[in-house]
């Protein structure tokens, strides 16, 4: 109320300001209660002044030309009211009459104004009153003061209005901005008067004694408040057990006069306890600082606590579901650190969880795997990917562990990536059982598959919450939110006999219903593809800290593959026995007391042992008197420091009589290593040995067709060569027929004519010479061919390339055609290298025929020699140095980088189906890396192909590749009989004439056998003999067999093409050969070559 009443007194000195003074006065008076409006007062208001002088003085600042009106027009009216007053007063009013109009105008207008209506003013006088008006002359010294009298009261007086003006403007301005400043004031109170009273906190006050003085509404709402605080104690509705912590903190507070914060159990206005948070702050007065009490504020943080209650029960749910798996879990933080570790990992490493944090689990990886890890992960972390791989890591022991690992991203409620949690499994014993398994029995496979563990947890009422990647794989489905009644249903579940899980049994529903733990449970899961798990399982219900159980954890793992290797293994076992049973062997197992436990059906029908008898009661009555004390005692001794036994022994068996048996036996421990006693066998070597000698002719046969198998290679190789070498022949058909016709033209022309001119024998010469000449051209066309395209093993030697080149010239000018210009740039001099002649030309002849390919039908193509020297990386596989580079240019269409790079691989071709294989030029890079060289290609799309093989050269001093020197051959003996053996019949007779004119008796005969029968009744001193021809026995082996039953009789060979296997077999033969068709002075040269007969040595 006194705040109400101050308001009210502001409002009215407001009004003073800016209202008449009379109205002022009584809202003043009425607002300090003074009663009504009298008549005096009423008086007062019409008759006061003031007002009307404060509102002139109140009027806003005109222009400067209004001011002077306002001048000009008070001057007047009061002008007007001197001369209305003249016919009472006369002149006597003198100047004075005319001040109020200064006065007047100087409040309205401010000094323009003022000094405007004292000039008017002074002008409309002396033009009213004259000169002498008033009685006062105005030229007398009286009338001079009087006029500057009036000009200096004039002055004053504006002087004085314009100032007071100025101070009421002045005036109006503070209090306008007063009235401003307690309006925002007002405000400010009225905010916080809103905020106290609809703070969603509880405020609160008290005063220096701590008596709480001030409750906002929201504090009066918790505690169900309406009326007075006298006699309020807020020390009665906190909790007992808070309350003496409470006044401690509170009470020590006010003494001290310092800040507090606490929390607080206090009973709300409902009865219901809830967790307050107090935060209090000394209050003190503004002007000395005095302490006036505490200002504070109540939280209700139940919720908040209620919620950290429950993530420390989650927490604690998670922790116990980690330990409880038999898997190593971890988790990291956004950065890949290790931030966790459960009760697993800390026993694998063997330390603290404090020392395997970070990245010291690298340190345990096998080196072999560390940069599998790492790719795993740099390809899955960038992207927050989930990630798998297997590796070997170092336990505590130091033993390798094989472990299969599980990595997943953790992930926030909006999606943020917070890191990786992982899983382990180890795998090592999985992979040591198949391992045993496989080495016992072939048929059996991998009986442990990798090990996956499964988690499933739920809430205090059963409700499935979670199911882990490994859970939802188990059974094929993921179904969360599924209470105790559904187990069975919902998840499949089955007893392992097959029939439906009853839900009270399940180990899940025990653990959730009854607290209890269920451990090594077994069950069966059918998912929905038909096919059934095998699971085996824990169950044990989750306690949270006030030891209530807020859920369960069932962890589950696939037994399926352990349950079948264990079938499989009864299985193998049963097999074992049977086959044992089944065995020629004796196979026996004793306990440590040399007992027999075990005995095949074989070893008791011999020995007619029993399961239980000692070890040497039966077999000593039946052992070789020599044999039983060295075979005992180092049986006995092999007993005594359990290490493996071998021994020969001899038995004389009544139906089997003396037989050998080597016996072996080995110790037996179990899994604590104690001795279990032996197993052994006893093979009866007998029959032994014959398995050896079985097993030597095995592997002689398979040596002999490991052999056939090598044949057969080296042979496919060949023909891939020479099929590449016909491909090129092929090529070269056209080229070749032309030359063929050319020269067939000139040899029967001049033949006909020849026959036609029997008498011209100067024409006769010379057309005979023409022939001649034509056909020794066709021969040297045809020995190239057959040199190209023959299949036989082909050897380097040192050759001048340039000479090689000069002498296929023909052949590639056939292969590049007419229509394209062949050109050769060959180094000064010899180029000598080491190469195969034939392989060289095959390379020469598919790089000629490549280019004449990209050329078309008209460009150039150039073959040049030179010595290069190459630099380092220059050449691909090639070494830095001088070698002879032959390069084949053309003028054709060029190739892209993407051709050159694939150019040299097998069956890579640009060309049409049917127009190549693709094997040319990877023939020539093979060639020239054979021949210790390299190629390389350049090229320009539209300008042209270089393709340049290098090859390394011969040294200076190397001799072997010049020409050989010419020796004049022997002639032939006159009278000496000669055994020709051709099938051709106009070639025998050819060859007989020109044998003849040798001076040689002759006898011609068809095929092989023929020669031979001829030999068993007729003696002859040389055997002529074509190599292919009819009869079932080529001249080879028609040589082999008269250099044996004949030695006396030289032999020499003869073929125009043997081809394949024959042109093999004559590389290494030792008898001369003659290649077809063949001159008389070849012949004689080839036979007067021949030693005498009495000086040859046999060929053997």
């Amino acid at each position: 109320m006194f705040r109400g009443l101050i308001a009210k007194r502001r409002q009215a000195i407001f009004r003073c300001g800016n209202a008449e003074p009379a109205q002022a006065l009584q809202d003043v008076a009425l607002a300090t209660g003074g009663g009504v409006m009298n008549a005096a007062a009423l008086f007062r208001r019409v008759t006061d002044t003031d007002a009307a002088m404060v509102w002139l003085a109140r009027v806003r600042p005109k222009s400067f030309g209004l001011n002077i009106g306002i001048g000009i027009a008070a001057a007047l009216v009061m002008l007007g009211i001197r001369w209305a007053f003249s016919a009472y007063y006369g002149d006597l009013t003198g100047f004075m009459i005319l001040l109020p109009a200064v006065i007047v105008a100087s409040l309205a207008g401010g000094r323009t104004a003022g000094f405007a209506a004292t000039t008017v003013a002074l002008i409309g006088g002396w033009l009213l009153i004259g000169p002498g008006g008033a009685g006062v002359e105005m030229n007398s010294p009286l009338g001079r003061v009087t006029t500057v009298n009036f000009i200096l009261v004039g002055i004053f007086a504006t002087m004085v209005a314009a100032a007071l003006r100025r101070t009421l403007l002045r005036l109006d301005r503070s209090i306008e901005a007063l009235r401003d400043s307690d309006a925002r004031h007002d405000d400010g109170e009225r905010r916080l008067e809103m905020i106290n009273d609809h703070a969603p906190v509880m405020l609160w006050m008290s005063d220096p004694t701590g008596r709480c003085i001030h409750l906002n509404h929201a504090q009066r709402t918790f505690w169900g408040l309406t009326g007075k605080l006298e006699g309020f104690d807020v020390m009665e509705r906190v909790h007992p057990d808070d309350r003496e912590r409470l006044q401690t903190v509170a009470g020590d507070a006010h003494r001290r006069q310092i800040p507090f914060e606490i929390e607080a159990r206090i009973r709300r206005h409902d009865g219901s306890w809830r967790v307050l948070r107090t935060e209090a702050r000394p209050h003190r007065r503004s002007g000395d600082s005095a302490f006036q009490g505490m200002i504070g504020v109540n939280v209700d943080v139940t919720d908040i606590r209620l919620a950290e209650m429950a993530l420390r029960e989650s927490e604690a749910r998670f922790r116990l579901i980690a330990d409880t798996a038999p898997s190593p879990i971890w988790l990291t933080g956004v950065t890949g650190a290790v931030e966790f570790v459960n009760q697993a990992l800390v026993e694998f490493y063997g330390r603290p969880a404090e020392q395997i944090l970070g990245e010291v689990w690298r340190e345990s990886i096998h080196p072999e795997d560390l940069a599998t890890v790492t790719a795993a992960q740099e390809a899955a972390r960038p992207e927050c990917l989930p990630y798998q791989f297997e590796a070997r890591f170092a336990r505590a022991d130091g033993a390798w562990r094989s472990m299969r690992v599980a990595v997943n991203p953790r992930l926030d409620s909006d999606g943020g990536f917070l890191g990786y949690v992982g899983m382990s499994f180890d795998i090592t014993d999985i992979r040591e059982s198949n391992a045993r398994l496989a080495a016992s029995a072939a048929e059996r496979d991998a009986i442990l598959g990798q090990l996956a563990e499964g988690v499933i947890v739920t809430d205090p009422e059963g409700r499935v919450v979670f199911i882990n990647e490994a859970a939802r794989r188990q059974h094929g489905i993921e179904a969360l939110g599924v209470g105790p009644d559904d187990y069975t249903r919902t998840y499949q579940l089955f007893t392992e006999d097959g029939r439906p899980y009853p839900t009270d049994q399940l180990p899940l529903t025990r653990a959730v219903r009854h607290g209890e733990t269920v451990t090594d449970a077994r069950w069966r899961i059918r998912r929905p593809d038909g096919t059934e798990v095998v699971a085996v399982g824990n169950a044990r219900p989750v306690i949270g800290p006030d030891s209530a159980r807020i859920g369960a954890v069932l962890t589950l793992r696939d037994e399926t593959a352990r349950v079948q290797a264990e079938n499989r293994l009864t299985e193998s076992e049963a097999r074992f026995r049977t086959v044992a049973d089944s065995a020629p062997v004796f196979i026996w197992m004793t306990d440590p007391d040399t007992r027999i436990t075990f005995a095949n059906r074989h070893y008791r029908t011999v020995f007619g042992v029993d399961i239980g008898e000692l070890m040497g009661a039966r077999w000593k009555k039946l052992a070789h008197p020599d044999d039983i004390d060295p075979f005992s005692e180092a049986f006995i001794k092999a007993m005594q420091t359990r290490s493996r036994f071998e021994g020969l022994l001899r038995i004389d068996h009544a139906s089997l009589g003396l037989r050998w048996l080597r016996c072996e036996s080995i110790p037996r421990f179990d899994a604590a290593g104690e001795f279990q006693g032996y197993v052994g066998a006893s093979l009866d070597v007998t029959d032994a040995k014959r398995a050896e000698e079985d097993l030597k002719r095995i592997n002689e046969l398979l040596e002999e067709r490991v052999g056939a198998a090598m044949a057969e290679k080296a042979e496919a190789e060949a023909n891939l060569m020479h099929a590449q070498r016909m491909e090129a022949v092929g090529r070269l058909t056209g080229g070749v027929a032309h030359d063929f016709n050319n020269l067939l033209t000139v040899v029967i022309g001049a033949l006909d004519i020849m026959l036609r001119s029997p008498d011209d024998a100067a024409r006769r010469k010379k057309l005979g010479e023409a022939a001649l000449a034509a056909a020794r051209r066709g021969e040297s066309l045809t020995h190239q061919l057959l040199a190209f395209s023959r299949r036989q093993t082909l050897r380097p030697e040192p050759t001048d390339l340039n000479a090689l080149i000069r002498q296929s010239e023909p052949l590639l000018r056939r292969a590049v055609g007419e229509a394209i210009e062949l050109r050769l740039k060959l180094r000064r001099g010899r180029v000598r290298v080491s190469v195969d002649p034939g392989q060289f030309e095959a390379t020469l002849l598919n790089l000629v025929v490549n280019a004449r390919d990209a050329v078309g039908d008209s460009g150039q193509v150039v073959i040049q020699t030179r010595i290069r020297k190459v630099a380092a990386g220059e050449v691909h596989e090639l070494p830095a140095g001088d070698y002879v580079c032959i390069t084949v240019a053309d003028t054709g269409t060029g190739m892209p980088p993407e051709v050159i790079d694939r150019v040299f691989e097998p069956f890579f071709t640009t060309k049409a189906v049917g127009k190549g294989t693709g094997l040319g030029l990877s023939q020539v890079y093979g060639f020239a890396r054979q021949s210790g060289g390299g190629a390389r290609i350049t090229s320009t799309v539209g300008k042209g192909t270089d393709i340049c093989v290098y090859l390394p050269p011969l040294a200076a001093d190397d001799r072997t590749a010049d020409a050989p020197v010419a020796v004049a051959a022997r002639p032939v003996a006159a009278g000496r009989r000669l055994l020709l053996v051709e099938d051709d019949v106009r070639v025998a007779d050819v060859a007989k004439e020109l044998l003849k004119g040798l001076g040689l008796e002759v006898r011609a005969v068809e095929t092989g056998p023929e020669a031979l029968a001829v030999l068993e009744t007729e003696k002859f001193d040389i055997m002529l003999s074509d190599v292919v021809m009819p009869g079932g026995m080529t001249g080879i082996e028609l040589a082999r067999t008269c250099t044996r039953d004949h030695p006396d009789m030289r032999i020499v060979l003869t073929s125009g093409y043997a081809g394949g296997a024959v042109d093999e077999a004559l590389t290494d033969a030792p008898w001369p050969f003659l290649r077809k068709p063949y001159s008389v002075d070849q012949l004689g040269q080839v036979l007067g070559d021949l030693a005498p007969v009495d000086a040859a040595a046999s060929p053997g």
